[in-house]
């Protein structure tokens, strides 16, 4: 199975992406990655150094002549009763990467007058200068519901998906081109609703799929914001919590499987996947009990608790810092682990039950503490608005709309 821009082979039995033909308009730039030139921003950086990237601040995008065309907002990117096109995207939002061009994605909005668009942007890091863009553009306002007396529902008038809070809730599957959102909570305009719909934008046609292309995730109860997804960054699985169950979405197949019934109150916390170990690393939700690292198993769907250990141990504060960002670095064979408090921290497995954690020192000027604000005011998370990007050998943060993407390399 192949797409343009990557190859699919089975190695150990396990689904690995590879570089293979690209798109035209990115082929020289992919090339000379895969030569060892980076792109000129990221030219002469080094290692283990705070970059804010020029000119990534959302907020310093002009590129929106699609949400404008739509009429949802107007040439001065104005709120015309559809949100901020450029705050709103971020509110309570997460990301994903799309592996070919080491593509950050933003979609998100909804809530309670965050944003009405359901469009998909992209900030492409092997462009020399990144910037901004919208690669699904978002329905027009003629199929956007209005603040009353509509009702709370997932899809917009014409169908495709609703705007909404999307949290950890989505993925980027390389093998097939696709952007895909997990659950659908927190729409526009009403800040309110909890559906297991999935959805899918391909980007070769840049637009979503139709309603009912996926089944919905198979569990949908409790307290579903915390409910995370994750990929495996080699097979291509997705898994996704409930409250004490993990399923696993199969792209090929279009199905759910039960993977594991773990724990309870296994839906929070912030989870990353180390395809060395093969095991789904997580740290426990905010407050008491719950503030606790441990693993599953992949293999066999094992649930192990462990314990923190070194230097900076105690600085892990769910209770403190909601939302943060986790990821696996490949290159340091280790987690990194931010909550917006001006620090990068490297976890690093011990043993199944011992993770060591300390602060990675780092120079330059690090992204202002708890910066990632909302459209009312206060801390609102990094969730996946971070990721490890295996081409540039480093890892990407977007704080909010007013800040730049950070990178810093680490390998």
């Amino acid at each position: 199975m192949k797409k343009a821009g990557c190859g699919l082979v089975l190695a150990g039995g396990a689904r690995r992406l590879i570089a293979d033909a690209d798109t035209p308009a990115d082929a020289k730039g992919a090339r000379e990655v895969r030569a060892g030139a980076t792109p000129a921003w990221l030219r002469g950086v080094p290692l283990n150094q705070w970059h804010a990237i020029p000119g990534t601040e959302l907020s310093a995008s002009t590129d929106l002549a699609a949400q404008i065309s739509a009429g949802l907002t107007n040439a001065a990117f104005q709120n015309t009763g559809f949100g901020d096109p450029r705050r709103g995207i971020f509110d309570y939002s997460g990301g994903a990467l799309k592996s070919d061009g080491s593509e950050m994605l933003a979609f998100g909005g909804g809530g309670a007058g965050a944003w009405a668009g359901n469009d998909v942007r992209g900030l492409r890091l092997e462009s020399d200068k990144p910037a901004w863009r919208t690669i699904v553009n978002p329905a027009p306002a003629s199929a956007v519901w209005k603040k009353s007396p509509d009702a709370t529902t997932p899809y917009m008038k014409d169908g495709t998906p609703n705007a909404r809070h999307s949290y950890t809730h989505q993925s980027f599957i390389d093998a097939t081109n696709t952007f895909m959102s997990f659950r659908c909570l927190s729409v526009w305009p009403t800040d309110q609703g909890h559906f297991g719909t999935v959805d899918s934008a391909p980007f070769s046609a840049g637009a979503w799929n139709p309603q009912g292309t996926h089944p919905d995730v198979p569990e949908n109860a409790g307290a579903v914001w915390a409910n995370w997804v994750t990929k495996h960054p080699i097979t291509e699985q997705v898994y996704v919590s409930s409250s004490q169950k993990i399923y696993s979405f199969d792209y090929a197949t279009n199905s759910w499987h039960l993977f594991t019934t773990a724990r309870a109150t296994m839906n929070y916390g912030s989870v990353a996947v180390d395809p060395t170990r093969n095991i789904i690393f997580r740290i426990g939700a905010r407050g008491g009990s719950l503030n606790n690292p441990g693993a599953i198993d992949l293999t066999n769907g094992i649930y192990t608790e462990a314990e923190f250990s070194g230097p900076h141990a105690s600085a892990v504060l769910l209770a403190q810092y909601d939302a943060p960002g986790l990821v696996y670095d490949s290159g340091l064979d280790a987690f990194l682990y931010f909550q917006d408090d001006g620090y990068l921290y490297k976890i690093t497995y011990l043993t199944a039950s011992s993770y060591q954690v300390e602060r990675l020192t780092l120079a330059g000027t690090p992204p202002a503490v708890l910066a990632s604000g909302g459209h009312n005011g206060g801390h609102i998370g990094i969730y996946t608005r971070m990721q490890y990007v295996p081409r540039l050998r480093g890892v990407c943060i977007i704080q909010g709309h007013n800040r730049p993407a950070y990178f810093v390399r680490t390998g």
